[in-house]
């Protein structure tokens, strides 16, 4: 493996969406997946999700890792 490589960790929390929008808009987004689920918004497989806090961590060989927030602190 390179020395310079990094790679990228998100932690956080997640909530389930399990509303046909959600499914719908994720083929809507990522067409190619339909080759996977030929029922689209409509097979049970797919499952949709988001997270409701998180960070994430850019790691490397050559640096210290590197906290990215992913959500400003705001009230809901």
């Amino acid at each position: 493996m390179a020395s310079n490589a990094t790679w990228l960790r998100i932690r956080g929390r997640i909530a389930f969406d399990e509303t046909r929008e959600a499914k719908a808009k994720v083929f809507e987004q990522m067409p190619d997946l339909l080759r996977i689920y030929p029922k689209g918004a409509d097979d049970e497989l797919v499952v949709t999700f988001f997270f409701t806090e998180a960070v994430a961590t850019l790691f490397s060989f050559s640096e210290a890792p590197k906290n990215i927030p992913l959500f400003s602190n705001r009230s809901s």
